[in-house]
């Protein structure tokens, strides 16, 4: 192991120091301030682990350290929570910038900005998340990645078509009757030869994305299957129309400890799904998203409310947005109705009300298919969400139908809210979707097996006769 090249002056007389560290790829600066800001010390030293570490042992633990976020900042970070007892900061560099802006800006001047605002207790920080969270957020930034690439390499063979004045009529080129379409047309003449070896070449990369791809899957679920309190969250996510594996993984990934936000809304502003405001006086002017915080999960979160604005509870609310707005518009606006219902879930511990049993247990299967059979994991077989199966009534199209008709009921109850009805003359079960609850769910459930199972029953005496 190597030495440390790292010697720290004597701050024996000095209680209460405050260090401003400032990271980079070869040289940190490391910036001592005393409790009343005198500076003791300002000098660079070689980023190596050995001297992270001689630097967190060396620290008191009535000290304070501050560093900003940044590629390696994790790490240190994970130095300094192993093995040391000071208090250690991981600054926002977004809110640490516009605080500390100055015409001299150098690593000196930065560290010791660090060092100040933590003795001042003015220093924007950030989460630092625990390890297992860090490794799936790293999981999901190389999922992220291959995709980024795959998604590269079918754009390029959508140019070579439009350069080539070839329409496609399939509803996309890249599902099974797309890529026979594709196949047979490598094996014409309408593409010259060049074109048709790059065709082919493209086609072949998407090939070895897709199985990359695939295997990425097998080992994210494995971890999320390994570590018992992820696995808990995502069968809850599960339970929301549109949310898979990919998508309920990297929304877990990027909230971390869901406790550390007090509110729904909060989330959603994480996410940067909530519009940026400007006030003046009486003048309040609501903009667009501020698409701040982790981009993959508010992406996964868009692409997952394409399924969820098809719910009846979402779908008006959705086309109320679209007649105002645009399509776009009132998707981004379900996409941060999901993350709000995710705060929920995770919060109390349910699942979705209006989840689709069957649906739910076929992704939930899925799931443990790709762990087992990654890292042969033994997952046991519980059943899930139990709701329809206290109807009396066999059979899944059965359910699917009492589910479809309780949903839909659910949002009749809705629009006559609105309209101001009361709820005990709309509602016999006592279902109030606004503020819904599985006792008054299960009661609105079996009120429509009853009613069903009678529609039925006329259906078979009438056929008899």
């Amino acid at each position: 192991m190597n030495q440390t090249s790292l010697k720290l002056p004597d701050f024996a007389d000095h209680d209460n120091l405050f260090y401003g560290l400032d990271l980079a790829k070869k040289d940190s600066q490391l910036a001592v301030l005393a409790a009343d800001g005198t500076q003791l010390a300002n000098f660079r030293f070689p980023s190596r682990r050995e001297n992270f570490l001689y630097l967190a042992k060396s620290l008191k633990s009535s000290d304070t350290i501050a560093l900003e976020v940044s590629t390696s900042a994790n790490a240190v970070m994970s130095v300094f929570k192993l093995n040391s007892a000071a208090r250690s900061l991981l600054s926002n560099p977004l809110q640490t910038k516009v605080i500390s802006q100055t015409r001299c800006k150098t690593d000196k001047v930065d560290a010791r900005v660090l060092a100040d605002l933590a003795r001042v207790d003015y220093l924007p920080t950030v989460w630092f998340p625990d390890q297992d969270t860090l490794r799936l957020r790293h999981l999901f930034t190389d999922r992220e990645l291959l995709v980024k690439h795959r998604t590269q390499f079918k754009n390029q063979i959508h140019s070579i078509l439009h350069r080539s004045l070839i329409k496609y009529e399939t509803a996309s080129l890249f599902t099974k009757q797309g890529l026979d379409w594709l196949n047979n047309l490598l094996l014409s003449n309408e593409l010259d030869s060049f074109e048709k070896d790059r065709a082919g070449f493209l086609l072949a990369e998407i090939k070895r994305q897709d199985i990359l791809i695939e295997d990425l899957d097998a080992t994210i679920a494995a971890f999320i299957q390994s570590n018992a309190g992820f696995a808990h969250q995502l069968n809850l996510l599960l339970s929301i129309p549109g949310i898979s594996l990919a998508s309920g993984g990297a929304i877990l990934a990027a909230i971390g400890d869901v406790s550390r936000f007090s509110s729904k809304k909060k989330l959603a502003s994480y996410f940067g799904l909530t519009p940026r405001v400007k006030q003046s006086g009486d003048k309040l002017h609501l903009g667009r998203i501020s698409k701040q915080g982790n981009s993959y999960g508010r992406f996964m979160a868009v692409e997952a409310a394409e399924h969820l604005r098809k719910v009846p509870v979402y779908a008006r609310l959705f086309q109320k947005i679209k007649k105002k707005k645009n399509h776009n518009v009132a998707k981004v606006a379900i996409a941060r109705k999901l993350i709000e219902l995710v705060w929920i879930l995770l919060t109390r511990n349910e699942e979705f009300i209006y989840s689709r049993p069957k649906r739910c247990d076929d992704k939930r299967s899925l799931v443990k298919q790709l762990a087992k059979r990654k890292a042969n994991l033994k997952l046991d077989k519980k059943p899930t969400n139990r709701i329809l199966y206290g109807t009396n009534l066999r059979g899944t199209m059965i359910r699917n139908e009492i589910q479809k008709r309780a949903n839909n009921e659910a949002a009749r109850i809705a629009d006559l809210l609105e309209l101001g009805k009361k709820l005990e003359k709309i509602s016999p079960s006592g279902f109030n979707p606004k503020k819904p609850n599985f006792t008054d769910w299960q009661r609105l459930l079996e009120i429509i097996a009853e009613n069903y199972a009678k529609q039925l029953g006329e259906k078979q005496r009438a056929a008899k006769i």
